[in-house]
């Protein structure tokens, strides 16, 4: 495992950006913005992360990153889009109790066009990359993304795992700060 890595987080914040930009519509809305009451889909797999410290308690995961043959994941907890304000928001993992459990989420479509672009997984890949960032929030979205990303990896709330496999969707693994 290895601790920080900035080109590889400034990376993840281009990577992260791209899918914002691009748009995840989860469904919540029609194209003229009324509820339709459609979201992700059920959560299979979770990432797992131990280890927190108590300065950490009630702040928030962001996961993203590759699988396999550089298939992208992210750990949201849903997605939204708002075509009247031209936003999309990532919904956050709060940490409690020194750990945070993360639902995965992988594009069967990329870039992401809508909600059914996003499968919940439950695979038994290598991990290529993942990368994982604790910010203050606990909402990102096309206004705010840049901003906390970059801070958190500035101010060292960003780790990278580059080993393991999940199993049935799912992964353990110890905050290192």
């Amino acid at each position: 495992m290895k601790k920080k890595n900035l080109w590889t987080g400034i990376l993840a914040i281009v990577f992260t950006m791209i899918i914002v930009a691009v748009g995840c519509d989860n469904g919540t809305t029609d194209d003229k913005g009324q509820q339709n009451g459609k979201g992700l889909p059920p959560v299979k797999g979770k990432l797992t992360i131990n280890g927190f410290t108590p300065d950490f308690e009630n702040r928030y995961v962001y996961a993203q990153g590759f699988i396999g043959d550089s298939k992208p994941f992210y750990g949201i907890t849903d997605c939204t889009i708002s075509y009247s304000e031209s936003k999309t928001t990532f919904k956050l993992v709060k940490i409690t109790n020194g750990s945070a459990v993360v639902p995965l989420y992988t594009l069967k479509d990329v870039p992401a066009t809508s909600v059914s672009s996003f499968i919940a997984y439950n695979g038994n890949d290598p991990v290529s990359l993942l990368q994982i960032m604790v910010v203050d929030v606990a909402e990102l979205n096309s206004n705010n993304i840049a901003t906390e990303l970059v801070s958190a990896i500035f101010s060292g709330n960003y780790m990278m795992v580059s080993t393991g496999t999940f199993s049935n969707g799912s992964l353990t693994t110890t905050w290192l700060k």
